[in-house]
């Protein structure tokens, strides 16, 4: 099963389910992979986003996912984008960490913008040496 496979507790996983029993977009997304994707002109406003992802999205254990990675409902985003964040390791890495286990549209640009109103990432950016530069040689011992 993918599920077993993903970094986050049973408890945790039932709680993302039930966050995507709630949430609208994901109900409609659940129903577009049981009965199939409409066309793109007829497809929810709330799905449009993940109509080019549509061929990646499944249903597994009864959580939405893209791929290997749940797909996070709106009342979770915020949260799951401070656990991504916790440790301030730069936007690179975490969208690394975000691309191992979780998804939603636009993940990206919303790592790249908590990463840069981040005072404690903009502090350690900053704080980062410059380069050595070599010293001449002496031209006696």
């Amino acid at each position: 099963m993918i599920t077993s496979s993903l970094p986050a507790s049973s408890r945790r996983l039932d709680e993302l389910r039930v966050a995507q029993l709630k949430d609208e977009t994901c109900q409609k997304l659940t129903d577009y992979v049981v009965k199939g994707w409409p066309s793109k002109k007829v497809v929810d406003s709330l799905c449009a986003r993940y109509w080019q992802n549509r061929y990646e999205i499944l249903v597994q254990d009864r959580l939405l996912m893209r791929g290997c990675r749940i797909i996070i409902s709106k009342s979770h985003q915020a949260e799951v984008l401070n656990q991504i964040h916790e440790g301030h390791l730069g936007i690179t890495k975490c969208r690394a960490r975000a691309r191992c286990s979780v998804y939603w549209p636009g993940i990206s640009k919303v790592i790249e913008e908590k990463i840069k109103s981040c005072t404690a990432c903009i502090q350690e950016s900053s704080n980062r040496h410059q380069p050595l530069i070599p010293t001449s040689f002496p031209e006696r011992p």
